[in-house]
C-alpha cells in the first residue's frame, strides 16, 4: 500500500513537484504513461491537451492542473483562473494525489518493483 500523504508531504510535493526517475525512458512515454492512468482511475477526470513534456487534467471542461516534466521532477501548474470555490481546489489536490499514485507506480514497475518511499503494511 502507497503511504498516504501527510499535509507536510502534501504541501511540498504540490510546492517543489516529485522527483521522477525515467530508468532510460523518455518523458513522452511518462507523459503518455501518466495520460492513461488518469483517465483509467477516474471516470471524471481527463486529458485535454499535451505535449511531449506536460499534460493538462481537466474536469467537466474546467482546467484543473497542468502537470509538466521537467529537470527530473514532476511539476504542478494552477489554471490562470485561480481556484476559488472548494470543489475546484478539492478537485486540484485530488489530481495531485493521482499523479502521486503514478509516480510511484511507474517507480514499481521501472525498477524490478521497488519504490523510494516507505509503505505501510496492510493490517491482519
Amino acid at each position: 500500500m502507497i503511504k498516504k500523504l501527510t499535509k507536510e508531504k502534501f504541501v511540498n510535493i504540490a510546492t517543489n513537484g516529485i522527483n521522477i526517475d525515467l530508468y532510460g525512458k523518455y518523458v513522452e512515454d511518462y507523459i503518455q504513461n501518466l495520460i492513461k492512468f488518469v483517465e483509467e482511475v477516474s471516470k471524471d477526470y481527463y486529458v485535454t491537451d499535451f505535449d511531449t513534456e506536460w499534460c493538462e487534467i481537466s474536469k467537466r471542461g474546467l482546467e484543473i492542473i497542468r502537470v509538466c516534466f521537467e529537470k527530473n521532477k514532476v511539476i504542478f501548474y494552477l489554471p490562470k483562473q485561480k481556484p476559488d470555490d472548494l470543489q475546484h481546489k478539492s478537485d486540484i489536490s485530488y489530481v495531485i494525489n493521482v499523479v502521486y499514485m503514478h509516480s510511484n507506480a511507474w517507480e514499481a514497475i521501472n525498477n524490478n518493483d521497488k519504490i523510494n518511499q516507505p509503505i505501510d503494511i496492510w493490517p491482519v
